[in-house]
């Protein structure tokens, strides 16, 4: 049996100075935001689902909590279940304010060359109007 904890958060504020008159001057440029999603942060969410593109933002952060329980099933073969929850929110920190949940199993067969990895994900608050679950597929660690 196999248990893998994760935790990861991020604080991001912009230093530049905002110009009267322009909206966007003095925010954080979109491709320095945070983003979350997919099989690396919250699995369950397309890559980069969660995010801050429609916003102007001057500060942001986020928390990302990941759980994973593995049990061998058979030679190379495990199979498990997953538990994630993050947030990404703008002008405030929190642990627990605020978080996504996505659940689900786990597939991982190690070969010489890595693990081939299959988790099928779903959303256990789902936002309106999106999918409720998300399969991945990777080749090496998870």
């Amino acid at each position: 049996m196999d248990l893998y904890l994760s935790f990861r958060t991020g604080y991001e504020r912009s230093l530049e100075q905002p110009v009267d008159g322009q909206p966007t001057s003095g925010t954080i440029p979109l491709i320095k935001e945070f983003a979350l999603g997919g099989i690396d942060s919250l699995r369950g969410y397309q890559d980069e689902e969660l995010n801050l593109a429609n916003e102007a933002v001057f500060n942001a952060s986020f928390v990302n909590y990941r759980t994973e329980l593995d049990f061998p099933f058979a030679g190379s073969l495990k199979l498990g279940g997953f538990l994630d929850a993050a947030n990404l929110q703008t002008d405030t920190f929190g642990f627990t304010q605020n978080l996504l949940y996505g659940a689900g199993f786990a597939v991982r067969y190690q070969t010489p060359v890595g693990p081939i990895n299959l988790d099928w994900g779903f959303k256990l608050n789902p936002l309106p109007g999106t999918d409720t679950n998300q399969f991945y597929f990777s080749v090496g660690a998870i």
